[in-house]
């Protein structure tokens, strides 16, 4: 609800402020509706946004204080009223990725905590493996200027701030394994790639996806191709190479810790 609300006070939806105020004042009452996790087929949530129009004018059903019940009783215990819909609000309550775009934001979330327990891992990694730590020297990141790979050196040196292991002489080896040599730019890489897919979902969040979008200034309604959301797809994809990479050479990671 929140990502729909979101987009939908950016204009062009075409519905009245009451509409976008039950979202809000649902929500706030804690009134959750009960969404299908497949629905339509093409372009736009229309089924799953479907589901959270029907409870707004009393139909479908809701979460309320950890009971399912009928929109319409949902509604009335969170002191609530169902709205009628007026000429274009249905579809402005359909006809947009906000299940998609919500659903697709926690996930970066958890993605961002994911990478961090990563790093503390490769960490440890190095403390056991006795591994030589000129591999996140401030300098292999200068010399290389990838965003991503600074930010992982930065924050492995972080977690490793006063081991032993800077002590000179301190490594086992001149070099290490592949798999702990090139921690900072593998999980370097999945920092690059969080960075861009975060970037794209500010910007879907921050959007009107709406079609056709009403344009109240020129008095126009105009049909429009804002709901496909093909970059950030593709986005996606590249977070999910990018850990199933990382996870790779964690494993080659703890193969190499079993070493006799």
């Amino acid at each position: 609800k929140v990502s729909r609300v979101n987009g939908m006070v950016k204009a062009g939806v075409g519905g009245r402020g009451q509409l976008i105020e039950l979202l809000v004042a649902a929500l706030n009452a804690g009134v959750h509706p009960v969404v299908r996790m497949v629905g339509s087929v093409g372009q736009g949530d229309l089924s799953e946004m479907a589901d959270i129009g029907k409870v707004l004018i009393g139909l479908g059903s809701a979460e309320y204080q950890g009971e399912t019940l009928p929109g319409a009783e949902a509604l009335r215990r969170a002191g609530l009223e169902p709205i009628r819909l007026e000429a274009k609000e249905a579809l402005a309550l359909i006809s947009a990725n906000g299940v998609t775009i919500g659903r697709g934001s926690l996930v970066l979330i958890d993605a961002a905590d994911l990478l961090d327990s990563l790093q503390i891992a490769a960490s440890l990694s190095f403390e056991a493996f006795g591994a030589n730590l000129s591999v996140i020297h401030p300098s292999a990141a200068r010399m290389r200027p990838d965003s991503g790979q600074t930010t992982a050196s930065a924050r492995l040196r972080e977690l490793l701030a006063g081991s032993d292991l800077w002590r000179r002489g301190a490594a086992r080896n001149l070099q290490d394994p592949l798999s702990i040599r090139c921690v900072p730019q593998t999980h370097g890489a999945i920092y690059d790639v969080l960075s861009v897919a975060r970037g794209l979902m500010e910007i879907e969040l921050n959007s009107a996806g709406d079609n056709p979008l009403v344009l109240v200034e020129e008095k126009a309604i105009v049909s429009v191709g804002n709901f496909d959301v093909s970059s950030l797809a593709m986005a996606f994809d590249y977070v999910r190479l990018s850990f199933a990479h990382a996870l790779q050479v964690a494993n080659e990671r703890v193969q190499k810790l079993l070493w006799s």
